[in-house]
């Protein structure tokens, strides 16, 4: 009897996850087109594949009215990743040190492991009980719970997988322990901490739920935008809301991807 010999899954299986990327790219690509088309189009009336006239002052217009709501997603989202970043690297030198047990990580995915609602119910008492509901503190907190399991996960294997040498060395010559972070370090995880903040960042402009419970619907953010102009049944002011909130996103991760990734300094598999 002859075996034949099994052919390996991994160029299948690397061949069907580039096939399934390639396919939520062009849907994402697809679902951006068609907000543009909905946040311009003057006309667009069934069954016509394309709208019959454009308006930019329309889109205009819109753009000036949700500008406060982008100014204010912007500020609620970057607040929380200016937090949670150095807490991430606080809690990262830490394990270094003294490493936790899986337990330990457990908790810090438990807001991505519950429901949203569920989670910010949680959120909700304390929050009630300080009275601070429908403040830009508790929803800046809400957030920074929501936004911090993201950073650390982003930032953990790129920040484990950096050479400690040059930093042991700098150490040797005298810097103190921040100064070989900074001067080591920080340049060698510059670009993954811009990363991460970036995935921050998008994480804390998408969240709609905290704006509802815990900010009580009083701070207009684009999300919540969105979704009332959506209920509303405006698809151009709903699409313009979405375009917004798609490009604020894209704006950190293409800041993100200006920084360029340091020559050697990565190790350890």
């Amino acid at each position: 009897l002859t075996v034949r010999p099994r052919r390996p899954l991994a160029p299948f299986a690397s061949r069907l996850a580039a096939g399934l990327g390639l396919l939520v790219l062009v849907m994402a690509v697809l679902a951006v087109v068609t907000l543009v088309f909905w946040a311009g189009a003057a006309v667009w009336r069934f069954p016509d594949p394309l709208p019959a006239g454009w308006s930019t002052a329309r889109l205009t217009g819109m753009a000036a009215g949700l500008a406060p709501a982008a100014g204010a997603s912007a500020l609620y989202a970057l607040l929380p990743v200016v937090i949670a970043v150095p807490l991430a690297l606080l809690l990262l030198e830490s394990r270094a040190r003294r490493p936790l047990h899986d337990a330990g990580d457990a908790l810090i995915y438990l807001p991505l492991l519950l429901p949203p609602a569920a989670f910010l119910a949680g959120l909700q008492g304390p929050v009630l009980r300080l009275g601070l509901d429908g403040t830009g503190l508790a929803l800046v907190w809400c957030h920074l719970a929501t936004v911090f399991p993201y950073v650390f996960l982003a930032l953990r294997e790129s920040y484990r997988r950096t050479d400690p040498r040059p930093r042991r060395l700098a150490r040797s010559l005298g810097r103190s322990g921040f100064g070989a972070w900074a001067a080591v370090m920080l340049p060698l995880t510059a670009r993954p901490l811009a990363v991460a903040a970036a995935i921050g960042f998008s994480a804390g402009v998408a969240q709609y739920l905290p704006a509802v419970m815990i900010g009580g619907g009083r701070i207009p953010l684009l999300a919540t935008e969105a979704v009332a102009a959506a209920a509303g049944l405006d698809r151009r002011a709903a699409a313009a809301a979405a375009l917004l909130l798609a490009l604020l996103p894209a704006a950190g991760f293409l800041l993100a991807s200006l920084i360029p990734e340091p020559a050697g300094g990565r190790r350890r598999r």
